[in-house]
């Protein structure tokens, strides 16, 4: 006995049915595939027509490199700057309004998709003359379901640069930045768990990152700064499916950060770290409130309505 199965069509090679451009990914089956950096917007950079921006965008550049996300890295998409994204979670807007680069830290215990959008998307993705990076994030289940992981970046295994110095009009050389005495160091330890409340109806998933760290870099020949956080990022989301057409959701997300700094003398010749000059503090991040509802009112009409802050 034999069957024969006769194709009288084929796959088209340019989808006609949306023009966005730009890949979609789950976060936990993308990290247990590539040895990506645990921050969602690196994810941006796997999309075509993304590329890591000048090293003046990055975090930590110049003066007030302090205002921005601490370990996230930012990209440039479809030939516009770093500072024309627009990052969205659950469809809220969160990216950095002081500066337009980066956004709100999410940890990626939080996440469960980033849709990346480098062209062609709709209105509802406004705002951007570059990319959209839309978080989508983890829900609980009728499994209960968590995890813990711990990370450290001890002092001891990092590479030092070396100094750098800078040579004057008769050719004499003084140094410009003293590399080799900057320090880096950190601690994470992340808790995550999810679960019914009400069975098919009523659910939860809650996160808590905490990180310790500290660092040490060179803000001027002669100038010093030493910098530390351990602040705790937390949030969940609820899910209520009210009945089967009709659904309410609720995110919330705190990634509020006190950073202490103190600084100190640099001796110009040996670059070695000297005596206290002054210390302060600044503050960074806030609190995220999204609340969703979805309605199917017919066969042929879907309502969704969203607030934020």
């Amino acid at each position: 006995f034999q069957d024969t199965i006769e194709v009288t069509n084929t796959i088209p090679l340019i989808d006609t049915r949306s023009t966005v451009a730009g890949v979609t990914a789950n976060v936990d089956d993308l990290s247990s595939q590539l040895p990506i950096s645990r921050d969602v917007t690196t994810v941006a950079l796997l999309a075509s027509g993304s590329f890591s921006p000048d090293p003046r965008f990055s975090v930590g550049a110049g003066d007030q490199g302090w205002m921005l996300t601490p370990g996230q890295s930012v990209p440039a998409v479809s030939g516009s700057s770093a500072g024309e994204n627009t990052y969205l979670v659950n469809g809220l807007n969160t990216t950095n309004v002081y500066y337009m680069i980066g956004s709100s830290f999410v940890p990626m215990e939080f996440v469960e998709e980033v849709q990346v959008k480098t062209g062609g998307y709709s209105a509802e993705f406004g705002r951007s003359t570059g990319g959209v990076i839309n978080m989508v994030t983890k829900s609980g289940t009728n499994l209960f379901r968590g995890g813990v992981s711990l990370y450290a970046s001890p002092e001891s295994l990092q590479m030092q640069e070396a100094d750098t110095f800078q040579i004057d009009d008769y050719g004499n050389a003084s140094l410009w930045r003293a590399n080799s005495s900057e320090r880096q160091e950190g601690l994470e330890g992340n808790l995550s768990v999810g679960g019914p409340v009400v069975r098919d109806r009523l659910f939860f998933f809650a996160f808590m990152r905490y990180a310790d760290w500290g660092k040490i870099n060179m803000r001027a020949p002669t100038v010093a700064r030493d910098s530390s956080a351990a602040d705790p990022y937390w949030g969940g989301k609820l899910d209520w499916v009210i009945t089967n057409s009709h659904r309410l959701e609720g995110t919330f997300l705190s990634d509020e950060t006190s950073v202490d700094h103190s600084y100190y003398s640099v001796d110009p010749d040996s670059g070695e770290i000297g005596s206290f000059l002054n210390d302060g503090y600044s503050l960074r991040g806030g609190q995220n409130w999204v609340l969703k509802y979805t309605g199917v009112l017919s066969p042929k009409v879907v309502l969704s309505a969203q607030a934020g802050v």
